[in-house]
C-alpha cells in the first residue's frame, strides 16, 4: 500500500492543504497585500533559479562562453519562461557568473522545483573544465526541500502510530500484570 504521492490518502491531504500566506493572514496585514500585489504582477507558479558558476581563479572567456550557451540550453528545460531568462552576468571580481532562469512549476510546484533544479544542474555542470556551479534562489531551495523532505509523511505516520501504540500500552496494560493471584 502506498502511503505517499498523489495516489495515496497523504497525496490527497497534501493536494488540500493551502499553505499560502493569504490564506491564514489577516486582508489587512501588509505581506498579504504585497502578495495580492505581486500576484498580479506574476504568476505565483513562477519561481526564480539563480544559476551561479564560479571560479576561484576567475572566470575566462571559454567559460563566459559556456554560460551563454547554457543560458540558451536552459529554455529547452520543462516550464522555463525563456522570454525571462536574464543572464549570463559576469560578477565585478570576475570570479563568478550567474544566470536568473524563470521556472513555471505548474500547481506541482515541489515535485517539478526539483526535476527543474536537477535538468538545470546537469545542463550547467557539462564540460565545465573545473567551474563550480550551484543552482541557488528560490527555485534551488524549493529542490533542496523537496530532496530533504522525501518520504516524510511516511515517516512521521508511522512515528505518530508507534507513540500511539505505545500510549495506549502503558495506559491500558492489563490489570493483572503487576498482581499476584
Amino acid at each position: 500500500m502506498r502511503l505517499t504521492g498523489r495516489d495515496g490518502a497523504l497525496g490527497k491531504l497534501t493536494s488540500a492543504e493551502k499553505n499560502d500566506a493569504q490564506n491564514w493572514l489577516p486582508a489587512s496585514a501588509e505581506s498579504t497585500q504585497v502578495l495580492q500585489m505581486q500576484s498580479q504582477a506574476q504568476s505565483a507558479d513562477i519561481i526564480p533559479a539563480v544559476v551561479v558558476y564560479d571560479r576561484p581563479s576567475g572566470v575566462t572567456a571559454a567559460d563566459q562562453a559556456k554560460a551563454a550557451a547554457d543560458a540558451e540550453a536552459f529554455t529547452r528545460v520543462s516550464g522555463v519562461v525563456d522570454a525571462q531568462i536574464a543572464g549570463p552576468q559576469a560578477a565585478r571580481d570576475g570570479q563568478a557568473i550567474q544566470t536568473i532562469v524563470p521556472v513555471n512549476v505548474g500547481k506541482d510546484g515541489w515535485d517539478q522545483a526539483a526535476t527543474a533544479a536537477d535538468e538545470l544542474r546537469a545542463i550547467a555542470n557539462a564540460d565545465g573544465h573545473g567551474l563550480a556551479v550551484h543552482v541557488t534562489g528560490p527555485l534551488g531551495t524549493a529542490a533542496d526541500s523537496s530532496h530533504a523532505f522525501a518520504g516524510i509523511d511516511s515517516t512521521l505516520l508511522f512515528a505518530a502510530l508507534a507513540v500511539v501504540i505505545v500510549l495506549l500500552l502503558l495506559t491500558y496494560r492489563s490489570p493483572c500484570c503487576g498482581c499476584s493471584r
